[in-house]
C-alpha cells in the first residue's frame, strides 16, 4: 500500500493562517488575499509561506581530499624520444651510419 507521501509533496495550495485564533485554512494558488472567516469583524489572513533550506555545499577542496585517483605519478624531467629498437635480423653498415652530401 502506498502512502500520502507524492500527494503531500506535490501540494500547491497556499497556507492562510487567521492572525486571531490561529486556525490555519488552505486555498488554491489563485487565491491572493484572503478575510478570514473565523471572526466576525474582517481580519486580512496571513500568508504561511514555507521556504526549503538550500543544501550545504561541501568546499572542492574537501571533496578532492576524499578521492582516490589512481594515476602513475608523472616524472618532471622531459621525455627523450626513444628509437624503435632494433632487431637482430638487420646489420648496420657504414653505408647506413654516413650520408652521402
Amino acid at each position: 500500500m502506498k502512502g500520502p507521501g507524492l500527494r503531500i509533496h506535490n501540494d500547491v495550495r497556499r497556507r492562510w493562517r487567521c492572525p486571531e485564533t490561529g486556525n490555519l485554512l488552505k486555498t488554491p494558488g489563485s487565491v491572493t488575499h484572503l478575510y478570514s472567516p473565523f471572526v466576525k469583524q474582517a481580519r486580512w489572513m496571513k500568508l504561511e509561506e514555507e521556504f526549503s533550506l538550500a543544501r550545504q555545499q561541501t568546499p572542492l577542496q574537501e571533496i578532492l581530499e576524499k578521492m582516490v585517483i589512481d594515476a602513475p605519478e608523472e616524472d618532471d624531467s622531459p621525455k627523450a624520444e626513444q628509437e624503435e629498437p632494433k632487431t637482430g635480423d638487420e646489420e648496420v653498415t657504414d653505408s647506413d651510419t654516413t650520408s652521402d652530401s
